[in-house]
This record gives C-alpha cells, structure tokens and sequence, in this order.
C-alpha cells in the first residue's frame, strides 16, 4: 500500500531546493517544526534519512536524492495530468528530464534544442550531459539518448532513432610522422585511440578480400569520452575511428583526413532513445520523441 502523500513529496522537494526547514515550510504554509516532524516521520516509515541536519545546512543524503528524483517526476507527472484535464486537451508542458552522452549531446542535441524550445514554450528542459551512464528510471529521468550497442534494457522502452556512420581519420601532422597506412593490417604499427570501457572498441572492422575483418588495433591509449578522443587526434596522438558527425568539420576543414577509405564497411552507430514504460502518452515525452525523430531520424 502507497503511504506517501502529496504533501510530503512537496515537502522534500522544497527542502531540498532550499536547503532551509524556514523557507521551505513557508512554502508549503506550515511552521519549520510542523516541517521537521513531518519529514520525521516519512523517514522512519522509509527507513532511511532523507536529509542530513546540521545547525548551518540541509542536505539530502544519497537516499535521499533517489527519492527526491522519483518525487520530482511524481510531481511533475501530477501537474501535467492537472493541465491537460483543465484545457481539455493534450498540452506538452512540464519538465522533461534528459541524460546523454557528451560527444552527441554537445555536438547535435544541444544545438537543436532552441527549436524544440520555440515549438513547445511550456515545456522545460534540465539535461545531464554525460558520458557516466546513469539508472535512467531510478535516476528520475524521462529520456535517455544512447549511442552505440546497448547493454540490458529490460524495464525501458527502446526506440531506434538513427544509425549513424563512422570513419577512420588521422591529422595530416601525424601521417607525415608515422605515414600513411595502405592496408587494414598496417594499424598493428600505428597509434591507434580507443573509447575506453567501450565493447570491441579495439577491434575495428574492414572489408579485406571480399570478407569482414575485424583488425585489432592494440590501442595504447584510451580515453572515456569521445570528445577527448577528437581532441587528441586533432593534436597528432594517433588515429581514431569515431561517428562522422563528430569528425565532419574537422574533415571538411583539412585537420583530420579520412583514411583506408577503400576497406571501408558500414560501421555504423545506433542512436536510441530510451524512456520508462507507460510513458508515451504523456504529451512533453510525446513531444521530444517526435522532435528526435524528424530531427535526426533517417528517411524510411
């Protein structure tokens, strides 16, 4: 049986935007007393503190910011359905919450958002732009766009986005240094820079003789973020194989070239969005799949 109330999911949820029984208790109309003990009593019905007191601060513990992230997309999810009853209507509005990776995040998403924000002005964003993999569900978010393979997904719901294309490139400095390599086999005595903790980041595939090939390149140097990776080849270190929209203005401008070009396969990266089941309906979630897809979905 649900036992928590409205009330105090408020009440956590001000207290830990204030950081202040006061002011957060003058918000909800009660005293900080009434507060405190209110809070009191949720946390011995959880079994756990929420907040750790002390005379100069409130801070949530790390309980406690799990359940203030269930309690601000349960409030959220409540002002929403409030909205669309009273209008009649389906309104996209209410915050939408979105974790992604640093690479497609700072480089597509975030300069396609001020579209989405001029097409739904009643809808607020807050991203955490990442590449630390996060519990989409139990970290409180509504969306979560992945790059790559994706591990088990189980209690989400997966959408396929995009497939998109990967190159092998090196800066012009660093061909001049080690040369040029002719052939797949070749990587053996090159530097090569992988995605660390990424599966078969180290084994790049080629067509060689009318058959797939996976090449294994022995990185000696990995890096958990591709956009670090970028910055590294740019200055020289090695050669990298990486989404082309990552690599494209770097190509177009001459500070990377493409390499081994005729060995080439389609290598390319699934784009995925992942959200908490039962949630396609609501109208902002509704709302940012679609902005995805006609954003950076390919033509059926």
């Amino acid at each position: 049986m649900i036992e928590t109330q409205t009330t105090e999911l408020l009440a956590v949820l001000y207290l830990s935007e204030t950081a202040s029984f006061t002011r957060a208790a003058a918000r909800l109309g009660l005293t900080a007393s009434a507060l405190s003990k209110a809070i009191d009593r949720l946390e011995k019905r959880l079994g756990c503190r929420l907040f750790a007191r002390s005379t100069r601060r409130v801070v949530a513990t790390a309980e406690g910011e799990r359940f203030i992230a269930h309690a601000r997309r349960i409030v959220d999810d409540l002002a929403s359905a409030e909205a669309e009853l009273r209008h009649g209507r389906n309104i996209a509005q209410g915050t939408l919450r979105i974790t992604v990776g640093t690479a497609f995040g700072n480089q597509q998403l975030l300069p396609a958002l001020p579209r989405f924000m001029a097409m739904y002005p009643q809808v607020r964003l807050a991203l955490s732009v990442s590449d630390h993999l996060v519990d989409i569900a139990a970290d409180g978010f509504d969306l979560g766009l992945r790059l790559g393979p994706l591990g088990p997904v189980d209690d989400l719901v997966a959408r396929p986005i995009a497939s998109l294309p990967r190159k092998v490139c090196a800066a012009p400095a660093y061909l001049q240094q080690y040369g040029w390599p002719q052939h797949p086999s070749e990587l053996a005595r090159h530097q090569c820079l992988v995605v660390a903790d990424v599966e078969q980041a180290d084994q790049w595939p080629f067509m060689v003789d009318g058959r797939l090939e996976r090449v294994d390149v022995s990185a000696r140097l990995s890096v958990d973020s591709a956009e670090s990776l970028l910055s590294l080849a740019l200055a020289g270190a090695g050669i990298i194989r990486q989404s082309a929209f990552l690599l494209e203005p770097a190509l177009q401008d001459g500070r990377l070239v493409e390499i081994l070009q005729p060995w080439r396969v389609d290598d390319s990266m699934p784009l995925t969005v992942l959200y908490p089941p039962g949630r396609q309906h609501q109208a902002k979630l509704t709302a940012m799949l679609d902005f995805l897809q006609a954003t950076f979905g390919q033509p059926a």
